[in-house]
Formats: structure tokens, sequence, C-alpha cells
């Protein structure tokens, strides 16, 4: 699909990749590197796909670095908080949260 210069459909080919499977960690960063070619937009859809999957399979950590890579600080600390690290969710906040969204 890369060759035939469809980056959209790749991607999203890239992020249909299971979360349980083994190919899940290497086509997810295959999926954000390439969408970041694509759009802004699609970036930060594919960076929230991925973050949300890696949550789901216990690798919370990495997909809160992932969204802060794109700036999605708030939604970085709503995944820490949801996965019980609110150490990490309050250093978060307080450095990189202000106004209502710190208070959330």
């Amino acid at each position: 699909l890369v060759s035939l210069g469809n980056l959209e459909a790749a991607v999203s080919l890239l992020l249909s990749t299971p979360p349980e499977g083994t190919n899940f960690y290497p086509n997810a960063l295959r999926a954000v590197v390439l969408s970041s070619a694509v759009s802004r937009s699609l970036h930060e859809l594919a960076v929230k796909v991925v973050a949300a999957n890696m949550v789901r399979t216990d690798k919370s950590l990495s997909g809160t670095h992932l969204l802060c890579a794109v700036g999605k600080y708030q939604e970085a600390c709503s995944q820490l908080q949801d996965a019980g690290c609110w150490i990490d969710a309050a250093t978060l906040a307080a450095t990189h949260l202000h106004g209502s969204d710190y208070a959330r």
C-alpha cells in the first residue's frame, strides 16, 4: 500500500493488528510514524488508537509517552488515572496541565 501511495490505507491496516498479537507493537509504531507523513490529524488519531490499545494490554506507560509526544497531556493523565498510576498522573498534571484540565 505504501509503494502504491495509499498511506492512509497502510496506516489503517497497521492499526488493525490485534493488541494481543506478537506484531502489535512494531506495527503500532510503524502506523504512528507513517501517519505523521500523511497529516497531523491522522497522526494524532493513530497515537490515540495505539495508546488505548497499549493500556488494554498493560503497557499504559508506553501509551502515555505517545500521547504526551503529540501534546495530549489530559488524555495521558486520564489513562494513568484509569490504570491506577495516581502519582504519575499527579506529576504529569502538575507539570503540563492548567485550569480546569489540571482540576480534572
